[in-house]
């Protein structure tokens, strides 16, 4: 059972690394702007996904929300606000805000390593 848990937190690493590595090189570079910040209230406080709306190389409005959540978005995006951006462009809904998914990305980092622990721990 140990296994499976440090190979999740790895696996997730390595999914989240390589999703921000493709859109940062082979990304489609644009500007949208803040639409909404979704907030989802649970028992350790209050996260907030940014809302983004772009539209294509090829005309098509998209609006699609960050797959990750932090509190600090709610303080740091405004609803109105432009931001730099890349999209996937086989899936325009794969998005990554410059600067803020790669924040997530080395948060999802201290997982892996919490992962590698976890492996070095039981043998």
């Amino acid at each position: 059972m140990d296994y499976l848990v440090g190979g999740a937190f790895i696996a997730l690493f390595v999914w989240a690394a390589i999703r921000s590595f493709y859109l940062r090189y082979w990304g489609v570079a644009t500007t949208g702007i803040i639409v909404a910040l979704e907030r989802t209230a649970n028992g350790d406080g209050v996260t907030y996904k940014p809302v983004v709306a772009f539209t294509t190389r090829e005309g098509v409005r998209i609006e699609a929300k960050s797959m990750y959540g932090t509190e600090e978005a709610g303080k740091y995006f405004r609803v109105g606000e432009q931001v730099a951006l890349r999209y996937a462009a086989s899936k325009p809904p794969r998005f990554a805000i410059d600067g803020y998914e790669v924040s997530a990305v080395l948060f999802l980092f201290f997982f892996a390593v919490a992962g590698g622990m976890i492996f070095w721990v039981i043998t």
